[in-house]
Formats: structure tokens, sequence, C-alpha cells
């Protein structure tokens, strides 16, 4: 909390300001780099607890600080989001070092266990494959979180939620998850939300979506092998699942209407509850937690399955839950249609509501 108001301070003074555009939902400037404020509590936490593990062990306990991979992969997803804060970074670069930093990790041992799942269903080994597939991951995970943080709270409040399963997950199958990592990783988060919940006065910008994406990414990597079922992959997808369904809804639209994939628009789930539901922004992040929160209730459900008839069921649910979520933000309407929004008021059914409305 103390580094969150003293980042959004300098913030200001140096002019590191969040201006409304065509995409926002704020209308009025606000300061960013809150991402900076996180990292460093992270960092602290991390430091705090080395401490006293070093030279008061009669008041701590055997910990494993997170690998060196980890850190390093973090602090250049860091650098990189400040650097896009305050100056700006095009895609390319920030693509070409999101990709540094995947090489650091995969080079640290971590992997995204997939060949196992292909060995199982066609009898052929395939072990190269994480490689590619644990690169491929993290750039997703990166990315579908910078997407994401779009409304005031959303990121920050979706990265604990996605913690909190993935930890719980790997808990009830009785793995120990290692728990400094996790204090350390919501502590500084629950902090910024103080000042990031709705109406917000610091944004966490890119130094905050980059850094936070390139953990959960991380930390999802052990998950996929400390579950007894052989689709254990499916347990961090699905923790992560409003980010990933989110990128994989901006892919289709525009796709689908002749775009660039990478391109920018303002139709990400977030601003789809605001226009179609017609809610304010505050609740749309409750609703976006609760979506979230469901996502993550499922990823701990198959991570304590061992039978596959019950995993295709609990999957086949989802996917219908998800789908008929999809079709109610209208991602599935022929284009050109224009759906109303919709209310709990029956006499307000198929009228404008003016909740939600962006500045033109």
């Amino acid at each position: 909390m103390f580094l969150t108001r003293w980042i959004r301070e300098q913030a200001i003074e140096r002019g590191a300001l969040d201006k409304p555009n065509r995409r926002s939902v704020h209308n009025d400037p606000i300061p960013r780099l809150g991402g900076l404020a996180i990292a460093l509590g992270f960092y602290f936490g991390l430091f705090y607890f080395e401490v006293i593990q070093q030279y008061f062990p009669q008041f701590g306990f055997y910990i494993n600080m997170p690998s060196y991979p980890i850190l390093l992969g973090s602090f250049i997803m860091l650098l990189t989001g400040v650097f896009d804060d305050i100056k700006g970074v095009t895609p390319k670069q920030k693509l070409m070092l999101q990709s540094v930093a995947a090489i650091v990790i995969i080079i640290g041992g971590f992997q995204f266990e997939f060949a196992d799942y292909i060995e199982f269903a066609t009898g052929i080994s395939v072990s190269w494959i994480d490689y590619p597939i644990t690169f491929i991951w993290i750039l997703a995970v990166i990315n579908a979180f910078n997407l994401i943080d779009g409304l005031d709270g959303l990121a920050a409040g979706t990265a604990v939620i996605v913690m909190v399963s993935l930890t719980l997950a790997v808990a009830l199958n009785g793995y120990g998850a290692d728990l400094v990592f996790i204090a350390c990783f919501i502590g500084p988060l629950v902090g910024f939300l103080f000042y990031n919940r709705a109406p917000a006065s610091i944004f966490m910008g890119d130094s905050g979506s980059l850094f936070l994406g390139m953990l959960i990414a991380t930390f999802a990597l052990p998950v996929t092998k400390n579950v007894k079922l052989q689709f254990s992959f499916l347990v961090p997808i699905l923790a992560l699942g409003l980010p990933i369904l989110d990128t994989m809804l901006s892919f289709y639209r525009r796709t689908r209407k002749g775009q660039h994939p990478f391109s920018a628009d303002r139709d990400h789930i977030h601003h789809r509850v605001l226009r179609v539901a017609g809610l304010e922004p505050k609740r749309a992040v409750y609703e976006l937690y609760g979506i979230s929160i469901i996502f993550g209730l499922f990823s701990i459900l198959i991570a304590t399955l061992d039978q596959i008839y019950m995993l295709v069921g609990v999957v086949a649910i989802l996917g219908l839950l998800v789908m008929v979520f999809v079709n109610r933000l209208g991602y599935l309407d022929k284009p050109g249609f224009t759906r109303a929004p919709f209310s709990d008021d029956p006499s307000a059914k198929g009228k404008s509501s003016e909740k939600g409305k962006f500045p033109e």
C-alpha cells in the first residue's frame, strides 16, 4: 500500500499518465506504473523471508525460494512494462522481450507437461513438443493478462483468484504449494487493490500486466504434472479461463471481420459486459470476478478427478456454460446485428442503457 501510494505520486510528477482514448472506460488521466509497486512488494517479500531463513531460523521455517530463472524472467517483463508505460515499446519489441523471458524460463527447466498426454492417447513419444508448447503458453498468458487489464481492479483481482485456484488444485492432490511465493504474490496485489478498485487512482499498466502474466504462467507449469489425472494440463487452462477466453474471442472476432488478429479494439469481454449487460464498471468487475471464480472451481474439480468419463462430463458442462455466456454477450451474432442491453427489469427490455456508456 505504501509503495503504491508513493509510485502514484512519482508517476504524476513524471507525467506517466494513462490518458483517455476511444478504447478507454475512464474519462480523466490516471497515473500508471502501479505494476512497479506490485513488483517491488513481491521482491521485498522474498527478501524478507530470505533474511528470516538465513539469520533468524528460530523465527522462520524452511522455504523454497523461487529459482533464478523465474526472478530473471519476471524482471525482464517488469522492465519491459516500465519502459512501455513511460516511453512506449513497439509490439514487435515487446514480443521479442517476451520471447527472451520465455526462453529463460524454459532453459531453467520449467515445462508445460503435454507430451505425456500425446503418448497416452497415441502411444507415440514426442517429449520435444513440451518446449514449443511451453513457449507458446508463456506468451499466451502474458498477453492474455495484458488484454484483460481494462477495468479498475479486474486484472489484479483475477490474478488473485487464479493463484488461489491453482494453489488449491495442487494442495488437494497432496502437493505442498510454495506458500512464500503465494504470499509474496497475493500480498502486494491486495495492497494495490486499495488504490486500483473503482474508481481507481492508479493503474498497473503494462509493468503490472506483463509482470503478473509471467509469474502466473510460470507458477502454473508445475501444476501440469502435480495432479494425478492424465489430462492435468487442463487445470491451469481452466484456472486462467477468463483471460484465455477473452484472448480466443479477440482472435475470433477480428479474423471474422477480416482484421489483423493483434489490432486494438474495444470489444473485449469487459467491454461487452459494460455495453450489452448495461452494467456500471464496478458492478461489471464483480460479475467478471464471479466468472473467474467459476472457472477456478472447475479447475479445482478437474484436479480431483481420476475417471475419464467424469472428466468428459465436467468439461461438457463447463463448455455449455461458456457457450451460453459467449452467446449472451453477442459474440455469436451475425455481423451488423446490434444486441440491445439486457436488464433485470422486464419493462426495460429492448431499451438502451446509459450505464457503462463509453466516452466519445
